[in-house]
């Protein structure tokens, strides 16, 4: 890799390695071309380890603390769509993610396609009956429904309970 004006040790590490705190390996890898930590002149060609990946065009790479779930919120909108991010080949990103990773990430506004519901068989009319069943009339309370000119049985002292109020004995 050739460098160009404004790259750091920093930056090259965030875009090669998915993480700029791992300028120290590019440092160690090149230390015959780099001859200060902080300087890097136009022009330089720089090892890169062996283990690093291409950055993928669009691709989102993963920093610490990302999880799925903060990603698809943060870049989606809504964090139930994690399932939508895959992998830089294209397979779903699955349950881990590491450190640099490349994830693909759909637009904001494609919505994934709702899986077609499958009609769900409809219960068969139930045709009216022909004749409305009898309803038993409901007995009325006798003290709650009076006329105004019934009068209510007296409490006698003694009682404890108003007659109209006990419980039937059986």
């Amino acid at each position: 890799m050739t460098t160009v004006r404004g790259d750091t040790l920093w930056g090259l590490a965030h875009t090669h390695l998915g993480d700029g705190r791992l300028f120290t390996e590019l440092l160690e890898l090149n230390k015959d071309v780099v001859p200060e930590a902080g300087f890097l002149a136009e022009g330089m060609t720089l090892q890169l380890p062996a283990t690093a990946q291409d950055v993928v065009q669009g691709a989102y790479t993963v920093q610490a603390g990302d999880t799925l779930w903060d990603i698809a919120d943060r870049e989606l909108g809504d964090p139930v769509r994690f399932s939508e991010i895959t992998t830089a080949d294209g397979a779903p990103a699955g349950d881990l993610i590491t450190v640099g990773q490349q994830l693909i990430i759909p637009s904001a506004s494609a919505q994934t396609p709702a899986p077609a519901a499958e009609a769900a068989p409809q219960p068969a009319a139930v045709p009216a009956p022909a004749v409305a069943p009898e309803q038993t009339p409901r007995r009325r309370h006798p003290t709650l429904h009076r006329s105004p000119s019934q009068k209510l049985p007296q409490h006698r002292p003694g009682n404890s309970t108003p007659p109209n109020l006990r419980c039937p004995q059986i």
